[in-house]
């Protein structure tokens, strides 16, 4: 791509489930965090920085990153929601780049996302925005609040979204100004987008790309990871 590309990575929530902040989940010797921003490294110089979204008083000094010494890097304070630390994110790296860049938004919880999917995105830009997703396979049901099948859901283009997800830095942070003002909650950058007219592209992704939510979900990570096509990347550096 010519124009530039940088990187959001949220990791502000408490991680109340594990009993830690969820990006210091310990995952393969490593932490949640490393394996999460270590595709964006991997597609250095492509993307040119990643900027991390942290609980208060949090940093990585202890054990920084393993980025390409020649990466744009920075840690700041994350927000008391996911909307607002992805705009404290993008108000990051509007200090160090263009209007017009791209950004790429990742969640810390996904840290099994491979090189290959970030190039997926950098291949096919979309001015509407793009993300990665899963076509449903599933039967989907609508369920009363006691847990009884209210009614079968048809399953036709439905997808089950995921990050990372790219789009244009100003367009982006003027919808999510906006959809945090007029919605309850903002699941994710793409909700934003639809809510402001937008109509992002879904990528097709593998199931590899889980979201680690429970702490059963860190074997499950290990699992995958152990079939990791970038493992080498840690004797690299």
């Amino acid at each position: 791509m010519q124009d530039e590309v940088h990187a959001v990575v949220v990791g502000a929530g408490s991680g109340l489930r594990f009993g830690t902040p969820k990006w210091r989940v310990p995952l393969m010797g490593r932490r949640l965090v490393d394996y999460a921003v270590r595709p964006f490294a991997l597609c250095y110089p492509a993307i040119q920085s990643v900027t991390l979204l942290l609980p208060a008083g949090e940093n990585t000094a202890e054990a920084p990153l393993m980025l390409p010494t020649e990466m744009g890097f920075l840690e700041t304070e994350g927000g008391a929601t996911r909307a607002e630390s992805v705009l404290r994110g993008l108000e990051a790296v509007s200090n160090q780049a263009a209007e017009n860049c791209w950004v790429m938004v990742h969640d810390v919880a996904r840290p099994c996302v491979w090189k290959s999917d970030i190039e997926v995105l950098l291949q096919e830009p979309d001015e509407q925005g793009s993300l990665l997703a899963v076509p449903v396979t599933d039967s989907l049901k609508r369920a009363t609040d006691d847990g009884r099948i209210l009614q079968p859901v048809d399953r036709k283009n439905l997808w089950r979204a995921q990050t990372p997800q790219m789009f244009r830095l100003k367009i982006l942070r003027e919808a999510l100004q906006r959809a945090m003002e007029e919605l309850e909650e903002v699941t994710d950058e793409s909700s934003a987008m639809e809510h402001c007219g937008h109509a992002p592209q879904l990528l097709r992704c593998g199931e590899h790309n889980i979201k680690v939510t429970w702490p059963e979900d860190v074997a499950r990570a290990e699992q995958i990871l152990q079939e990791d096509p970038d493992d080498a990347y840690w004797t690299r550096l």
